[in-house]
């Protein structure tokens, strides 16, 4: 986004050797079924727009219907909460359809998607800048062969320590915006773009990838009626990987790849 301070970092995966991607592409692969993390997220979600979204239709209804209310509040408020009630039903049937994917996908691209927006970043986070660590290696393993050397104490290691080089430099770069109001962490803005996925050998792939970070923040005004949203801060985020094929599907070979950060804050 125009203007805003953005931070770019490089992500550099490993490459395996030839004896390493005929032994992984051996391996038993089969579908494995969602963890008790993505279950449990998906199913309070779930509950959360069933039962809170009819509840706001229905006062929006009853606003709206008010022969004592009248003027743009009534319209506002009225329309708005049926609006809100209705997504956020439609909010919790999607919430709960995550329990239905799989995590082995058939092209290198849609595995690293699955890898740096649904594991590492979080596609559960619901305050903050990411999601629960649990969901995340959760997510992650669920990609993986059964027999795979997958150490979870190494990658939450890593896991904390690159969401928190993330973090620091969102912060740095946002300070000067967030210093010159009342503003609150929401959701970030994460979009992921597959550059090329080149299949340099049988069964090895190697994808190029640029994630996008963008760090939102809400502030609310007309006496807190309305609430809005900023970009404080933008991360932009080179990243080189191999993905190995087993069967019909991909999965990503580096699960702790190296990352630096190659700037200070600069608008773009």
């Amino acid at each position: 986004m125009a203007g805003t301070p953005t931070v770019h970092f490089k992500v550099t995966g490993r490459q395996p050797e030839e004896s390493e991607v005929r032994e992984l592409s051996a391996m038993q692969m089969p579908d494995k079924k969602p963890s008790k993390e993505e279950v449990k997220d998906a199913t309070k979600w779930f509950a959360v727009g069933v039962l809170a979204g009819p509840v706001l239709a229905l006062i929006g209804y009853l606003i709206l219907s008010a022969k004592k209310l009248a003027g743009i509040g009534k319209l506002v408020f009225g329309l708005g909460g049926m609006f809100a009630g209705i997504v956020m039903v439609i909010f919790g049937f999607a919430s709960l359809f995550k329990i239905f994917r799989s995590a082995q996908k058939k092209t290198p691209g849609k595995s690293a998607t699955w890898f740096w927006v649904t594991s590492v970043m979080g596609d559960d986070v619901s305050d903050g800048k990411f999601g629960k660590t649990e969901y995340a290696i959760a997510t992650m393993a669920r990609m993986l062969p059964v027999n795979m050397p997958f150490s979870e104490k190494d990658e939450i290691l890593w896991l904390i320590d690159f969401r928190k080089a993330l973090a620091d430099a969102a912060d740095e770069a946002g300070k000067q915006i967030r210093s010159a109001a009342s503003l609150t962490q929401s959701p970030p803005q994460v979009s992921f773009r597959v550059d090329e996925e080149k299949e340099i050998s049988p069964g090895l792939a190697q994808v190029s990838a640029n994630l996008t970070f963008h760090d939102m923040f809400s502030y609310s005004t007309g006496n807190n009626s309305q609430t809005n949203k900023i970009v404080a801060a933008t991360l932009q985020i080179a990243i080189s990987q191999y993905y190995i094929r087993n069967g019909q599907v991909w999965f990503p070979y580096d699960l702790t790849p190296a990352y630096e950060r190659l700037d200070t804050p600069a608008n773009e």
